[in-house]
């Protein structure tokens, strides 16, 4: 068996600024390339010139659109050579290729959703008010879109198909020229006083306060105290991060009335600040009683009047501009300020789903702007660009390798550029001596060309090579292993023997388990190891909350000091250098557990590797699932970690895939074994004929509701472990798909 394996080397380089021009020279290049190529993209000559997708595509490309004659006016000093600039058609070929592709994708996608309005109406309503369709109709364009423009078969995911849809629907709402519909509804609301006063009560009504995690509505008749307690409260908090901010700097000039309060204060001390601060603030208890009802009627009227005269009513309708409440004033004038944009606000949010209610179901103009849109796909779409700094080296004269004696280093030379247009001098890079680098020497590996990629000044040589000759060890087929991935444990793990309907082993591979023990393969038990002490988890939270404070820092800067550029680069910079942090951190978990895995699988000779499906899960909304959750959602780090030990299973021959994730936290798996109903779950079960199987959860411990078996005998009070019911579950479920 052959395996091919990418490594990554830190090259040493003498003049750092010139390969910099070198690679941005070069990536202009490739986006001039996507530019002038794609002014031909509507030619039926020039589509079919991208239907080929192996290596020898972009080669034919090249010579046809005779891209040699193209030079990016920049950097002019230096010259490319014609073997670079065929380097340089590799990745916009694929860039162009991939967008007519995405082109045609919705195309098609138009002409489905036109038939589809016209026999179901309220799915036209669905799609402008939510961007979605029912997921039955999905299905029905996902198999209409089976296979791509070049006859190709394409397997597009529900959330894959669900970004396509999004995108008409954005380009549907920015380029609708006129909605007579939807003004004729607005229009009408106005001139009815019964719909006119529904809407007013509605938006009156339509605040609350969370008491202990519970939604609370506020009656109209105390909604005036309590938006008096919300003016007052977030003055204390957006003072209380200003003076954080800025309590060393100079703010005598400043224009916000909370920087002035702050220096009319003139203390260095948060706990004298705030002594003093709230001294002042109960005096604003006392502001002006105002009239909401005649308010809110002049908010409407103001509303309705703006979306009526733009050009696209329903995109200022469907999409309002919700920016965060300012403090104009502290005083009475500030308060109404404030009042009235807490009113616009609530307002905006009932608004569409009482014109949507108007309405007849399909919106007429809806299917005219999509004939629009669909002649005008090319100018609407964006142009694929290339951002990173990379370049590729497909032609294997363009390596070389030497082995310095005196240095023990080992030199390469890359003949991509010369200084000048005379000039026979190469750069040479160098590769200091390490183990992976003594792997290129081998005689059973097959060094494919490299990669070169320059990441924060620093120069990256990325080098694939094909290992041939692995042995692979034997695998039981009977044991499976089924893994829950979570937020406590990293992943919980319960290994299964098919044949016996048994659970023979389980782990829960938490921070300590990952990074504080080491696994024995004589007994395939964790030791733990001395003088390590890692708190990952904490060391996250820390660094998330970092990012929390410095994007609420940048989002006052700008607001305060709109101007100073300096400043606000020096945020964004250490904004930056959190999110590296972050990311090395996930990667460094990322690698270990699968490590973790590999090991545990290899022990007891596990054959199949089963994953919850995530594909279909996306990010909710804090107001759905709340602050905590929304902020640490990690669907795309397992989707990471799922890839990841896919692709490192392979190199010992455990094969990979997912299952259903649909319940599997809620079955109780002790009921479900042996059961063809609880476990061959599909997204069209009924929960209504599962609910014997199903349990109660309470935190991290999962109680089942059927303490007797169908003969009378006791249950034993199953309780477990929710993950490793989760992960046992996982175990039992059949495949829907192998990814390795």
């Amino acid at each position: 068996m052959s395996q091919i394996i990418t490594r990554k080397f830190g090259l040493k380089v003498d003049n750092i600024d010139k390969i910099q021009q070198i690679f941005l020279k070069f990536r202009d290049f490739e986006n001039l390339i996507i530019t002038g190529l794609l002014s031909y993209a509507d030619d039926t000559d020039f589509i079919d010139r991208f239907k080929r997708k192996a290596k020898i595509g972009y080669k034919t490309a090249y010579d046809y659109f005779n891209i040699n004659r193209l030079a990016p006016q920049t950097y002019l000093e230096l010259d490319f050579k014609e073997r670079m600039k065929r380097a340089a058609m590799y990745y916009p070929y694929f860039a162009i290729r991939n967008y007519l592709i995405r082109k045609n994708n919705l195309t098609r996608i138009i002409d489905l959703l036109k038939v589809l309005f016209l026999n179901h109406p309220f799915e036209c309503v669905n799609f402008i008010r939510n961007g979605t369709i029912t997921r039955q109709h999905l299905i029905g364009i996902k198999h209409e879109l089976s296979h791509n423009i070049y006859d190709e078969r394409q397997s597009l995911s529900i959330e894959y198909l669900v970004n396509h849809i999004n995108q008409l629907r954005n380009l549907l709402l920015k380029n609708m020229v006129s909605n007579i519909e939807i003004n004729d509804v607005l229009n009408n609301t106005l001139e009815n006083p019964s719909r006119m006063k529904h809407i007013i009560l509605e938006s009156l009504n339509g605040f609350s306060v969370l008491r202990k995690r519970h939604e609370i509505k506020i009656k109209a008749d105390k909604l005036l105290y309590h938006l008096k307690k919300f003016f007052i409260t977030s003055i204390k908090r957006k003072s209380t991060r200003l003076f954080k901010i800025y309590m060393d700097k100079d703010i005598s000039k400043a224009k916000s009335p909370l920087l002035q309060m702050i220096h009319s204060i003139g203390t260095d001390n948060l706990s004298d600040f705030k002594r003093e601060r709230d001294v002042f603030l109960p005096s604003l208890e006392n502001l002006a009683d105002i009239d909401l009802y005649p308010l809110c009627k002049d908010i409407i009227d103001e509303i309705v009047e703006n979306i009526t005269s733009s050009e696209c009513p329903l995109y200022k309708l469907i999409a309002p501009k919700i920016k965060p409440i300012l403090i104009e004033s502290i005083d009475d004038a500030g308060f109404l300020e404030y009042i009235k944009i807490k009113l616009r606000y609530k307002v905006i949010s009932i608004l569409p789903d009482i014109i949507f209610q108007g309405t007849s179901g399909i919106i007429t103009p809806v299917l005219d702007s999509i004939d629009l849109i669909k002649g005008r796909l090319s100018d609407l779409l964006n142009i694929p660009m290339i951002k990173t700094l990379t370049i590729n080296l497909p032609f294997r004269e363009q390596l070389w390798k030497n082995v310095s004696d005196d240095s023990g280093d080992l030199s390469q030379s890359f003949i991509f550029t010369p200084l000048k247009k005379s000039a026979t001098t190469y750069f040479k890079f160098s590769i200091s001596n390490t183990p992976r680098k003594e792997a290129l020497f081998r005689n059973d590996i097959y060094i494919s060309p490299p990669i070169l990629k320059l990441q924060h000044r620093k120069l990256i040589l990325i080098q694939p090579f094909e290992q041939k000759g692995i042995e692979i060890p034997d695998h039981d087929d009977d044991i499976e292993m089924g893994i829950d991935l979570g937020l406590k444990h990293f992943a919980v793990i319960s290994i299964r023997d098919k044949q016996r309907g048994d659970e023979i082993a389980r782990y829960f591979l938490g921070q300590k388990a990952i990074f504080g023990n080491k696994f024995n393969h004589d007994d395939g038990k964790f030791i733990p190891l001395t003088d390590i002490n890692r708190n990952i988890k904490r060391k996250l939270m820390h660094l998330r909350s970092e990012v929390r404070d410095i994007q609420t820092k940048k989002a006052l800067y700008e607001i305060n000091f709109p101007n100073d550029g300096k400043r606000q680069f020096h945020i964004d910079k250490t904004l930056s250098c959190l999110w590296d942090k972050i990311n090395r951190i996930h990667l460094e978990i990322r690698n270990q557990l699968t490590h973790r895995v590999l090991q545990i699988a290899q022990f007891h000779r596990v054959s199949l590797v089963k994953f919850e499906d995530l594909s279909w899960s996306k990010h909710s909304r804090k107001a759905v699932s709340g602050k905590w959750i929304a902020y640490h959602q990690i669907h795309w780090f397992h989707s990471k970690i799922i890839q990841h030990v896919g692709q490192a299973a392979k190199r010992v021959g455990i094969k990979v895939g997912v299952v259903n994730a649909r319940w599997s936290s809620q079955i109780c798996s002790h009921c479900a074994k042996g059961n063809n109903v609880a476990l061959n779950i599909t997204m069209q079960s009924n929960k209504n004929h599962l609910h014997d199987y199903f349990g109660t959860r309470t935190g991290k411990q999962f109680r089942c509701k059927q303490m007797l078996y169908k003969d009378g005998t006791s249950h034993h009070k199953f309780e477990i472990d929710a993950d490793l019911n989760a992960a046992r579950n996982v175990s039992m479920r059949p495949l829907i798909r192998l990814l390795i």
